[in-house]
């Protein structure tokens, strides 16, 4: 699941392994109880980041306790989004890290513009029951 430790988000590191940082998202999202998390592998597809991480929420505050929650978490390891879109309706929420951008949606919304099926041909990987693996966590302290 995970690569070798050399990998893993570390605070510090210049350079994090991309997959590992989508991972990292994903535990933050679900420890916020963001539902069906699911990350989407870019690669040689999309020129503009590596991996997308799609996550859903039951309300518009719960959106925004997530996407708080990522940002928060990834600060604490020194990494700073580029930019973010939709905090304040909180419908749709996008934090853009440069090589995971991640989508922090409502879920009717999430629904309706079903990103998974624009990228359909896209890997995909769901991604809750890996986060919620003990190994994950030992990895990821918090």
């Amino acid at each position: 699941m995970i690569s070798s430790s050399s990998s893993l988000v570390k605070r510090g590191e210049e350079r994090i392994d991309p997959r590992n940082k989508a991972l990292h998202i994903s535990r933050i999202a679900l420890e916020k109880k963001g539902e069906n998390v699911i990350v989407m592998d870019m690669r040689g597809l999309a020129v503009f980041c590596d991996f997308f991480v799609i996550v859903s929420a039951e309300s518009t505050r719960r959106v925004k306790a997530i996407a708080s929650a990522i940002v928060e978490g990834l600060q604490e390891l020194g990494l700073r989004n580029h930019h973010i879109e939709g905090e304040k309706d909180a419908l749709w929420v996008l934090l853009d890290y440069s090589d995971v951008v991640v989508h922090v949606f409502y879920k009717t919304i999430r629904d309706f513009y079903d990103i998974e099926r624009l990228w359909q041909d896209v890997p995909k990987e769901l991604i809750s029951s890996i986060c919620q693996n003990n190994q994950l966590k030992q990895e990821y302290p918090t």
